[in-house]
């Protein structure tokens, strides 16, 4: 503080307020007004832009040479960017959209058309996580996903994540520790910052101190990995909390499980809404196999949970499941198997004190042969076109949820990577219910986007299974989000400081 700060904050609260009466009242006998802030002052402050630039995470994926490949595959949705607002210079039309390594592995790939899907093998390249970045006329609206498929072997089945923005924060539901049972998180930066970390960790007992998550550092362009059954080796569920306390991550977790060497289900579980009383966790496959709810209470309070399902005929409520108590700190899973009825499905659960939650649809031919898993999360609903950035020509299937109390359609298009529509349909979705439709692509086509387009001011949840059989049943989920085409920037407004705080 320099010396003249320092005798200001010394002066007499009285005098220091004859002196600010006196200075305020030259200014207003100088033609100057002082206005206190109106009602619409906040809004004043913030511009609605077209995004400039966006850049997504691809977690790390396995390799095993002859066995998995992998592939990332980033489109903008293919609508026109939002024009940008009077006064704003317009997005640059000379850009691109590139996937490429974090570290190496292999040529970037690059687009330079909204439609276009760049589309990024990794399947004879060392494992790295990918980055997705765009600019320009390209930015707005950005979607990545990463596939992996293993025919063999230990991680057989199908792996699928959407790839993800640096943030501050992430919660993963479904996560354990059980025997057989293993769950890594990833963090990557892919700022010039340094970035730090610190992980709460939730299981079926309560919270799980441990010095080894109280600060993780990531340096720039890096990669940390963390294996969660040595963090939490007793833990047979889990709910992890990632807070970044300095710069920002991408978060990812992969789960796999072996049932005495025989694989019973690899894949990405998706991120989770802060906890909140009231949400829907889409996605849940229909067919045989075990599904499962977790709920995660971190509060200091016991949760009183009351679970729907949102099935093809509409909502109902199971009776043992309108009263669930999950208690302070800790984490529930709950068996949907009876109550889903073989359909594809969602769960909309309703808490007296903030939780969030995962499911996971198994399928396979019971407890000793091969198995898959995919996992929902709660999850924001679908506002705005939303997009599947890769679809082999396996069985495809969205699944459709209408939350609202009316019924609503949503556009479904098909397209190949160079943005060819190969074919357009709608789907109607009854009030509280949730409509299955096959992907059927024209004959010849093994690659595709999916893009979904709700009716305005009818929000859904979307989500694309994708299916398989080889080498044993294979299931991966694909939930659709309305990537961001605008960010509020502030508008810079003159300002005159009258004195000090000190």
């Amino acid at each position: 503080m320099s010396s003249r700060q320092s005798t200001s904050g010394r002066l007499h609260p009285a005098l220091r307020a004859l002196v600010f009466a006196a200075v305020a009242a030259a200014l207003v006998g100088a033609g100057w007004l002082v206005k206190a802030p109106g009602p619409d002052a906040e809004a004043s402050k913030a511009l609605e832009v077209p995004v400039e630039s966006a850049s997504l995470v691809c977690p790390e994926a396995s390799f095993v040479s002859g066995v998995t490949s992998t592939n990332v595959a980033a489109i903008a949705v293919p609508a026109d960017p939002p024009a940008a607002p009077a006064g704003v210079p317009p997005l640059s039309t000379d850009s691109t959209l590139t996937v490429g390594g974090l570290v190496g592995g292999g040529e970037a790939v690059s687009v330079k058309e909204r439609q276009q899907v760049a589309l990024y093998n990794r399947a004879v390249k060392a494992p790295t996580a990918a980055t997705v970045r765009a600019r320009g006329v390209l930015a707005p609206g950005v979607a990545a996903g990463q596939l992996t498929t293993s025919v063999s072997g230990n991680e057989h089945g199908l792996s699928e994540t959407a790839c993800s923005a640096p943030g501050s924060e992430f919660w993963f539901v479904g996560a354990g520790s059980a025997v057989g049972r293993h769950s890594r998180l990833y963090l990557t930066n892919v700022d010039n910052t340094k970035a730090n970390a610190r992980l709460l960790l939730y299981d079926e007992k309560g919270p799980i101190r441990t010095e080894a998550t109280r600060s993780i550092e990531v340096l720039p362009g890096k990669q940390v990995v963390l294996e969660l059954d040595e963090l939490a080796p007793t833990s047979e569920l889990l709910a992890i909390d990632v807070q970044v306390t300095q710069g920002r991550v991408a978060a990812a977790i992969r789960d796999q499980t072996l049932n005495s060497g025989t694989p019973a289900g690899i894949d990405w579980i998706p991120a989770a809404v802060a906890p909140t009383r009231d949400m829907i966790i889409p996605g849940l496959a229909p067919g045989v196999g075990r599904r499962t709810l977790t709920v995660v209470a971190p509060g200091d309070s016991t949760a009183i949970v009351e679970v729907s399902v949102l099935a093809k005929e509409g909502t109902f409520q199971p009776a043992e499941l309108s009263h669930l108590e999950v208690q302070p700190g800790t984490v529930l899973e709950v068996e949907l198997d009876k109550v889903t009825l073989k359909q594809g499905s969602a769960i909309r659960v309703r808490s007296d004190v903030p939780v969030t939650a995962a499911v996971r649809s198994e399928t396979g031919a019971g407890e000793e042969g091969i198995r898959d898993v995919a996992f929902g999360a709660a999850s924001a609903p679908l506002t705005s076109e939303g997009v599947v950035p890769f679809t082999t020509g396996g069985a495809g299937t969205l699944l459709v949820t209408n939350p609202g109390a009316a019924q609503t359609a949503v556009g479904v298009a098909l397209r190949d990577e160079s943005g060819k529509e190969l074919s357009k349909s709608s789907v109607a979705v009854g009030p509280g219910a949730t409509a299955a439709k096959p992907l059927a692509p024209p004959a010849g086509v093994k690659r595709y986007v999916v893009v979904v387009t709700p009716e305005k001011g009818r929000p859904v949840y979307a989500v694309r299974l994708l299916s398989g059989t080889a080498g044993g049943p294979m299931l991966s989920a694909y939930p659709l989000s309305s990537a961001p085409l605008t960010v509020q920037r502030p508008v810079a407004r003159p300002q005159l400081a009258l004195g000090s705080s000190s």
